[in-house]
């Protein structure tokens, strides 16, 4: 027999027998579209869409979002993070080598349907196909581009090159998530990891893009997290007033309240002189990428009033800024992303709410998300801010955006970031008529 290697600590490896306590089983559901999750990006795993580690993984995210304001002092972060290996566990060496002390596990996985494509590409009556698909209304409908363009797949008039991304639908899988603590875990702790699963069940999901609402999952005999108790986390939950039919409805209707925000005509941008022609963005970004290149097409002059800000950095990098008038002197494609990173998870989770009772579209705040920037063009980068610091500034900025402007008139003196005007738009968005 193989003998043990000393540097093992077997009490902190432990088996699954030290978990002598009794099973405790919650009944999940998966109510938004899942996307992704599977070991290729952007594929699901057809045998296996619903994981232990994965669900771990999250559980462990919402964990570190309820117990940061526990860790204050000038080593805050080395302290959360051995907390952190103290219960979920980690690797390292003889030393720092931790089991987790909560044993996670998927039991009785139902998959009733099959991954299906979640946007089809129609033909022409003259032949060819169209350029952009008709999107499934279990995948988001028409802000299913908006939210799912990574799955878009792609045609031209000879056909279809790229499928549509694959999809398991709403209502589709059923799991009984089992969580088990060992007999060492703490009343404490075991208080914390029931914590994060609620907050996973009320915000959070499975597989790609979960803070835009995919992959959420209802999990059944769970308090939902309120306002108030997301106030003492440090997050900021608005829920619309309004109930809807079910899941789907309630994430279309947050989905479509940030991209209206962002684009929509009248409110993140101008009407366009012709019917099929966006008009120019209301936003500052495009004209400020125009005064630092240094390139516009003439009927494109930088004329914004903000000045060169990158506001919309704030609901998550990277951005990239395509010109459409690219080969009549606009500038050539520009990404926005974090200065030391490629990525940045956005503060802001869109998700259907489920208070007990019926679904409500729901946007939670998790927090200030403070980065660097940087501008990266053809052949040079740019660092650049998002938003100023000084609150005079600040002002003036809210003064010459207009979707900023349009909240700021409804609620004088509280919008201070494009975030918080974001929220207070979220809340009654048919408050806001088109200008």
């Amino acid at each position: 027999m193989r003998r043990t290697p000393e540097h093992l600590n077997l009490p902190k490896l432990a088996p699954i027998h030290l978990y002598r306590e009794s099973v405790m089983k919650f009944a999940c559901t998966l109510v938004t579209p899942l996307y992704g999750g599977g070991v290729e990006t952007g594929k699901i795993d057809a045998a296996m869409p619903i994981r232990a580690t994965s669900i771990r993984g999250q559980l462990r995210f919402w964990w570190r979002i309820t117990n940061r304001k526990r860790f204050t002092g000038p080593d805050k972060h080395r302290e959360m993070f051995e907390a952190e290996r103290e219960i979920w566990g980690g690797l390292g060496n003889a030393e720092t080598l931790r089991s987790s002390k909560v044993d996670i596990r998927v039991t009785d996985l139902q998959i009733l349907q099959s991954p299906a494509p979640a946007a089809r590409y129609d033909k022409k009556p003259q032949g060819g196909y169209k350029t952009f698909p008709a999107w499934e209304k279990w995948a988001g409908g028409p802000v299913g581009g908006y939210i799912l363009f990574p799955a878009q797949g792609k045609a031209n008039a000879a056909g279809i090159q790229i499928e549509p991304g694959k999809l398991l639908k709403p209502n589709s899988v059923t799991w009984t998530l089992e969580i088990q603590f060992r007999d060492d875990c703490s009343a404490e702790t075991r208080e914390q990891v029931l914590t994060a699963l609620r907050w996973w069940a009320s915000f959070g999901g499975l597989g790609a893009r979960t803070r835009r609402g995919l992959g959420a999952v209802k999990v059944d005999d769970l308090r939902p997290v309120n306002p108030d108790e997301a106030k003492e986390q440090g997050c900021t939950l608005v829920l619309q007033t309004s109930p809807q039919e079910n899941a789907i409805e309630a994430w279309q209707k947050a989905i479509k309240v940030l991209r209206d925000f962002r684009q929509e005509k009248g409110i993140g941008r101008n009407p366009g002189a012709e019917r099929n022609r966006p008009g120019r963005s209301r936003w500052p970004e495009a004209d400020a990428i125009r005064r630092l290149s240094g390139k516009n097409a003439s009927q494109h002059p930088p004329i914004h009033p903000a000045g060169n800000l990158f506001p919309r950095a704030q609901f998550g990098l990277p951005i990239i800024f395509k010109f459409k008038d690219e080969k009549q002197s606009d500038p050539q494609q520009h990404t926005l992303q974090p200065q030391n990173a490629e990525r940045m998870a956005s503060p802001i989770v869109l998700r259907p709410y489920w208070d007990g009772n019926k679904w409500f579209p729901a946007a939670i705040y998790l927090g200030k998300i403070a980065t660097s920037l940087l501008l990266k063009g053809p052949t040079n980068e740019t660092e650049v801010c998002d938003w100023p610091s000084d609150s005079k500034e600040r002002k003036i900025s809210i003064s010459k955006i207009r979707p900023l402007l349009m909240v700021e008139k409804k609620h004088p003196g509280k919008i201070s970031t494009p975030l918080s005007a974001f929220l207070n738009y979220f809340k009654n968005p048919s408050d806001y008529k088109e200008e």
